[in-house]
């Protein structure tokens, strides 16, 4: 039977002879003779196939070492087979602290190297649901490979299953069911079109109309595509142009945004065929089935949630100095000289510190406000209220920043920011972060004396020291 190492090998790094060169086959001999003995290894009546599980695992964790700046000694792939050793026999798993200290002789970066784990726990198949952390950038605190697929990978091939017209369909009727694109016009007492599918469905009366127009006619900024300039050209046809042209005024997705909008409609949707899949119907597939983990159905639930929640985020609204973002939209601001664009990215929580955003820590001006203030002047134009939120949020639950004394409630909505003030964190994120920083560029800084560092002097540096679990 494979048993994970003991407690006085978890500081050596995997053998040579448990990696292969990325070059050729996926398992060397010496781990493809481990997993075929953990093959034979039969547990409730049935073995597990460990060989492809860790074939697929070693592919992904090649990808993340690809994508990754500071990974060039194959950690992931270490990490990887470290996992599947301790998830022997069926149960076990392994530590966070276990698998620093196994890949700690390769002297990886820190950040780099958690920043790998969370990418490869991310775009796992094969680990399994019930260590998955709530927060989706968290390193988690055990790892174990499964025999059963995880919900990622069931995600996945579900997403591959569903045709581009049935996510056309659906982001149409959800479309459909946004209120907030048209609740503006609707009370200024303008002419409201949901998804017209015809120029004559726009009557040419000389009142103000306001169409909301179908995905096919997505368009790019300042260039209408064919089927947009058709509403603003026709009536009936070529033959029939339309005369009050100005009085229609016409929102259509942009590419990029049509392109955001249909992956966000798949990604729900195939959570959605995910729950489907694992819910028994009647009973004789609920003997087959057996009982849904409550666990893994909780992590599931959740995560067709999200998915929901991203659909209408997926515009981005700029009018004016307004910039919306998952907000209804007031009346006033559906106006010709209005954009619709693919939302911002996510900024990182430490881009709103005192070294990073220095405009926002000026004086007295520690505010949310000025924080949003400063965002959007870095940012060339008005930053949606939400992405703000997310980034003071963040950085608060990562203790860069904290609450002062007798500042307003936190979260709030934008009226409330001038009254949100912030302060650096005496102790904790920010610190832990700077230091990382400068030790890094230290370490890197010795080039080639840190060969000459013994293993006690390398694991006493701060950059190394793991906590005591």
């Amino acid at each position: 039977m494979v048993r994970p190492a003991s407690s006085a090998r978890t500081t050596r790094s995997v053998p040579r002879g448990f990696k292969n060169a990325a070059t050729r086959r996926p398992l060397s001999e010496a781990a493809r003779e481990l997993v075929t003995i953990a093959d034979t290894i039969v547990e409730d009546g049935q073995a597990t196939r460990w060989t492809g599980i860790v074939e697929s695992e070693l592919a992904c964790a090649r990808q993340v070492q690809a994508d990754a700046v500071g990974l060039k000694l194959r950690e992931i792939e270490q990490a990887v087979m470290a996992t599947f050793l301790h998830s022997q026999p069926k149960g076990r798993s392994a530590k966070a602290r276990d698998l620093m200290l196994l890949v700690g002789p390769c002297r990886p970066d820190k950040i780099e190297f958690e920043k790998g784990l969370v990418r490869w726990s991310q775009t796992s198949s094969w680990l399994d649901d019930e260590h998955k952390p709530e927060k989706e950038n968290q390193v988690r605190a055990e790892w174990r490979l499964g025999n059963r697929p995880n919900l990622q990978q069931m995600h996945s091939a579900a997403a591959v299953q569903i045709q581009p017209d049935v996510v056309k369909a659906r982001l149409i009727e959800e479309i459909g069911k946004l209120k907030t694109l048209t609740s503006g016009a609707s009370a200024s007492g303008v002419r409201v079109h949901t998804l017209p599918t015809k120029p004559k469905d726009i009557e040419d009366d000389g009142l103000f109309h306001y169409a909301v127009l179908i995905p096919s006619a997505a368009s790019e900024s300042g260039k209408p595509s064919p089927d947009a300039r058709r509403f603003l050209d026709e009536t009936t046809g070529p033959d029939k142009p339309r005369v009050f042209r100005n009085a229609v005024l016409l929102l259509a997705a942009s590419k990029d945004g049509l392109s955001a909008a249909e992956a966000r409609v798949r990604d729900h949707m195939a959570w959605e065929r995910v729950l489907d899949d694992l819910t028994p119907k009647n009973d004789e597939e609920r003997q087959q089935k057996g009982s849904v983990d409550v666990a893994r159905l909780q992590t599931l639930k959740l995560n067709i949630d999200k998915a929901k929640a991203k659909v209408p985020e997926a515009v981005w609204l700029l009018s004016g100095p307004a910039s919306l973002l998952a907000e209804p939209i007031p009346t006033g601001l559906l106006t010709l000289a209005a954009k619709l664009r693919v939302p911002p990215a996510t900024i990182s929580a430490a881009a709103i510190l005192r070294e990073t955003l220095p405009a926002a820590w000026k004086d007295s001006s520690k505010t949310a406000l000025a924080i949003a203030t400063a965002l959007s002047q870095q940012a060339g134009h008005t930053l949606p209220w939400k992405t703000v939120r997310d980034v003071i949020g963040g950085s608060l639950q990562a203790r860069f920043i904290a609450l002062e004394e007798g500042s307003a409630p936190w979260p709030c909505e934008m009226p409330a920011a001038n009254s949100v003030k912030l302060k650096v964190a005496e102790t904790g994120g920010e610190a832990r972060m700077v230091a990382l920083a400068v030790v890094s560029l230290l370490v890197r800084a010795l080039g080639p004396e840190r060969k000459r560092s013994s293993h006690t002097r390398r694991w006493n540096h701060p950059k190394f020291k793991i906590p005591a679990t």
